[in-house]
């Protein structure tokens, strides 16, 4: 006998449910009506969504797991719910999916600016602290070596990102030196008007 495969959420179900629901938002819109209420169903499919992948173990050793799928939800229903097209994503699942891991991830880093920020302040109050006082000491315990490590690592991020984001990217390294200087020209001449 084949055993069936029984999934936590109804892929089918829950495209039907959405397909329903954007039918119905484009129909207040043109009577000029507030846009309904969200299914039920929907609602529960993208918690559990949340939920879900939350275990995934990528994510799921962080403190902040609650926020992360509140945001997840929070996403899926300021975004994915608006942006969500029947006619061109045939796989809901497959779609909130995305919008969910992606607000996970944007959680982490927001978590991680904090701790930055937490931990820089602190580091800066210790050492104001001790100049005061006249009195400089390197602590050398693990918790200290290892809240200057993230701060470092952080701060080698940020250059990174930084420096990745001013490479030049497109067509620019192949244009000749002369065309270059032609638009330069060009740009300073309209400047002037």
């Amino acid at each position: 006998m084949k055993k069936t495969t029984i999934f936590y959420i109804d892929s089918k179900k829950m495209f039907d449910e959405l397909s329903k629901h954007k039918k119905a938002c484009r129909k207040a819109k043109r009577e000029k009506q507030p846009d309904p209420i969200l299914n039920t169903y929907i609602g529960e499919c993208i918690l559990l969504l949340s939920k879900k992948i939350a275990t995934k173990s990528c994510f799921s050793g962080y403190s902040f797991l609650e926020e992360m799928i509140s945001d997840g939800v929070e996403n899926c229903i300021q975004y994915g719910i608006t942006n969500f097209d029947p006619s061109k994503k045939a796989n809901a699942f497959a779609y909130f999916t995305q919008i969910i891991k992606w607000a996970f991830i944007r959680r982490i880093q927001k978590e991680k600016k904090q701790q930055y920020i937490k931990l820089k302040n602190m580091q800066n109050h210790e050492l104001t602290e001790q100049l005061a006082d006249n009195t400089y000491s390197l602590r050398n315990d693990l918790e200290a070596s290892n809240q200057s490590d993230f701060i470092r690592k952080f701060e080698e991020d940020i250059i990174k990102k930084k420096q990745k984001r001013s490479q030049v990217v497109g067509l620019e390294p192949f244009i000749e030196e002369s065309s270059k200087t032609k638009a330069v020209k060009v740009r300073a001449i309209a400047k002037r008007k």
